[in-house]
Formats: structure tokens, sequence, C-alpha cells
């Protein structure tokens, strides 16, 4: 009879064996997994500790407690970083109604200072202004950006981008999210030797001067994604659309904005750089423009030109504006002289202008009259 358990010690659902494990939630005794489902089916339970039920002091000072407490705070801090992330993955942002514009002296536009870059305000209610959701991330110290890709084929997208992620990742991960998930397959490229032989973001292949040649390869596993090795010729591509290397295919230009050129005006950022790098000492009309091409800046198409060229011509142009007004009036030469000839004497003119002025009296009264 002593080697019988207690009643309270067996198993609260089939009160043959002994129990094992204790309800995290309601502290019910089981002694095995379905046991614990047939539990928590009848008893409606979660599972789930509820971290506002009354705890004794005496339980706080254990290491049961303080971990209780420290798994609580570590679950709340979980749920702002994936609220966050899904946030910046699907574009949510925050409503023009609940946003405000940064006031001075925020941290905002404290980082911003501290960042050397220089925010050129649009006009409120008009379109770029609305569409402006960066913000000051005050719990990891930095600021999410909202950044307008202009692609390849000139379509303009808006996305959301943390200050210090790569460009190549940023695009990376722009494009991974307007990729259907499906499966993967095996392409064996011959080797790239031009920019121009690389699709474009929207899936058309640029065939250049030497048009590379693809052929299908079956994997034998599916299943299994194959990766992309420096080293190597093969690419993964998608079922949908062929999307190359972001690293090696694609270069990256900070537009310049009010600008005197026709032309768009372009600063060449490398892969690697992030906003808060390429931006500082920059200035972006609301929230940056990075334009992303194939071509590298050695072979702009003639509808871009370059910082540094589109600087050269302004100070061409400035130089030969001032030599055009030294000619029309030269250095010292008076005002009077230049106008009319030889300068009049000044009682000649006091004598004319007080002339005028009775013929134009004389022209009022007589209207009057």
């Amino acid at each position: 009879m002593t080697d019988q358990p207690l009643l309270s010690e067996l198993c609260s659902i089939c009160n043959n064996n002994a129990s094992k494990y204790r309800c995290p939630g309601c502290s019910a005794r089981t002694c095995s997994l379905p046991c614990y489902k047939r539990h928590q089916k009848w008893a409606q339970c979660s599972g789930k500790r509820d971290p506002t039920k009354y705890v004794k002091r005496s339980q706080l000072a254990t290491s049961a407690g303080i971990d209780h407490d420290y798994n609580f705070i570590v679950g709340i801090e979980r749920g702002v970083d994936r609220a966050e992330r899904e946030a910046i993955e699907r574009g949510i942002g925050i409503s023009d109604e609940s946003r405000q514009g940064p006031t001075s002296g925020s941290n905002y536009e404290k980082h911003l200072q501290d960042a050397g870059v220089i925010i050129d305000r649009a006009p409120k209610g008009m379109s770029r202004e609305k569409s402006n959701n960066t913000r000051f991330d005050k719990r990891k110290k930095r600021i999410i950006w909202t950044i307008e890709w202009i692609h390849q084929d000139q379509t303009r997208e808006l996305d959301e981008v943390r200050e210090m992620l790569p460009l190549s990742e940023a695009y990376k991960e722009l494009l991974a999210r307007k990729q259907p998930k499906s499966k993967k397959r095996k392409i064996i490229s011959a080797p790239l030797t031009g920019a121009s032989q690389i699709p474009d973001p929207i899936g058309e292949l640029k065939n250049g001067d030497e048009a590379a040649s693809h052929s299908i390869m079956p994997s034998e596993n599916p299943m299994i994604e194959p990766t992309l090795e420096a080293s190597s010729n093969e690419v993964t591509y998608d079922n949908s659309k062929d999307i190359p290397s972001v690293s090696s295919g694609f270069h990256f230009y900070l537009v310049k904005p009010h600008t005197s050129s026709s032309r768009r005006v372009l600063i060449p950022l490398s892969n690697e750089t992030t906003l808060s790098t390429g931006l500082r000492g920059r200035v972006v009309l609301e929230f940056p423009t990075i334009q992303v091409l194939l071509q590298p800046p050695e072979s702009l198409p003639s509808k871009f030109q370059l910082e540094s060229e589109y600087l050269d011509q302004e100070l061409k142009e400035r130089n030969e504006l001032e030599e055009l007004l030294a000619t029309v009036q030269p250095p010292g030469t008076p005002i009077a002289e230049y106008e009319g000839g030889p300068a009049r004497s000044e009682g000649k003119d006091e004598n004319l202008d007080d002339k005028k002025i009775l013929e134009v009296l004389r022209r009022d009264l007589s209207s009057c009259v």
C-alpha cells in the first residue's frame, strides 16, 4: 500500500500514471503529451502562463520567478521587432492623420544634423510631402528612410530602408518581396562580360554586343535551392522573373535635386554604401531618390549626367556669362554716358524733368475738367 502514489500525484486526466508535467497556464498535472492535449481541449486552456497572475513575494526571489519575468519582457521585445519588420516588409507606414512633422530640437532633427543630411521640405499638402514616412527609431537610435527607387525601365516605387542597410541589400529585399513564392530552378549562364547582358529589375533581358547563352539544367532535388558562389557561373533565377545578383549587375545613383540641366543629374554610389554614409553632406528633396541602372558611370545613357560633369558645365556657363557682361558694360563706365552718349549737365536734367512734370500735371487737370 505504501508503494502506491497518492491520488493528488496522479495524472488529472487518466488517473492511472504518476504526473510528470505541470501546465504553465493552470498548473494541472499530466503524465504525457496526449493527456496534456486532452486537458487543453477539455478545459479550454491555452497552456500559457498569465503574466498578470498574482505571485507571492517569496516566489519572486526564486530562479523560476526571475525566468518568468525575463521571458515576459523578451516576449514583448520580440513582438515589437516582429511588428516593425512586418510593417517595413509590407510597406505599412504611418497614417497621414497621425504623422506629424519633426519639430526643432527633436531626436530626428538632431540625428539628421549629426548625419550631415540637408532636407529640402516640400510644401505641405504636396504628394511628396504626404508620401514621406521617414521616422526616427528611438529604441535602436536610427532613421528609417522613405526611399524612391527608379528602376531601369524608369518606373518609380516607394520603399522604407534602414539607414545602416547597404543599398544592394535593400534593393535585393525589394525585388524579393515582389517575387511570388515558387520553386527555384538552376540556370547555367555563360560568363557575363558586360553590364548590358544583365536583365533589368522587371525581368527583361538586355542584350549587349555579345549575347549570353542560357541552358537549363534540371536539379536532382527541386526542394533544395542552389546557392550563388562568386567563383562559379551558376546563377539562381526564379521561374517567374529572371533577376540577377544585385551586387554584380546594378549600379546605384543618388538623384541630385534642383538642377538647371535638362538631363537627370546623378551622384554615383557604391553597392555597399549605406544611406548614413551616402547622404552625408547631400541635399534631398523630402526624401532620397535612388536611380538604379545597369550601366556604370563611364557609360551612362544620354538622358543622364554625372554630378561632376554638371558642375563643370555650370562653372563654364557662369564664366561665359561674366565675360559677356564685361563686354556689354565695361567696368568704370558711368551709367548715363553708357545709356545716352555724353553725360548731360545736372541743370538740363533738372529743367527737363520739371517740364515733364508740368506737362503731366496739365494733362491730369484737363482730364478732370
